[in-house]
């Protein structure tokens, strides 16, 4: 969840003033992640909401065998 946060924390950093904050998480572990694995995070952009100021993304982590580990929506309130 850390990890996730940290991408998402460095997602909200580049929306233009006044900028985003992180406002809900669901997120699913689908694997485990082993000590001394690679994890790459692959965020996309699946929808906006302009009358809630919100902006919906969709998460997905994988391991070094292109496994999914890490699966789920983020949603950023744009203030």
């Amino acid at each position: 969840m850390g990890f996730l946060s940290t991408v998402v924390g460095q997602i909200a950093a580049r929306v233009p003033p006044p900028g985003a904050v992180s406002y809900r998480y669901d997120v699913t572990f689908t694997a485990p992640i082993r000590f001394g694995g690679t994890i790459l995070a692959e965020v996309r952009v699946a929808g906006k909401d302009l009358e809630r100021h919100e902006v919906v993304l969709d998460a997905r982590c994988s391991n070094q065998r292109d496994e999914t580990v890490v699966k789920g929506t983020l949603i950023l309130k744009v203030v």
